[in-house]
């Protein structure tokens, strides 16, 4: 995202879970938890994979893109299935 904070696949995946298992119910606790763990679990795997979630410490090259791409979807298949 040009900005160096959070890698942009980061934070899609942060989205598709929220689309995926969020709330459509501001009262909905139920899911809101689900979900936070769900971004957890993802982000704790996603650092032992790769080391962090900052793009400025991830890329040292624009070709681990599609390395950091690939863990994603990785990852949010195996935390989709539990």
């Amino acid at each position: 995202m040009l900005m160096g904070e959070v890698c942009g696949i980061v934070a899609a995946a942060f989205m598709i879970i929220g689309l995926k298992h969020g709330n459509a119910d501001a009262t909905d606790k139920k899911s809101r938890k689900k979900t936070y763990s769900l971004i957890k679990d993802f982000t704790k795997k996603f650092k032992s994979q790769n080391g962090s979630v900052i793009c400025k410490d991830l890329v040292g090259d624009k070709s681990l893109c599609t390395k950091l791409v690939q863990d994603t979807a990785k990852i949010l298949e195996e935390i989709d299935s539990h």
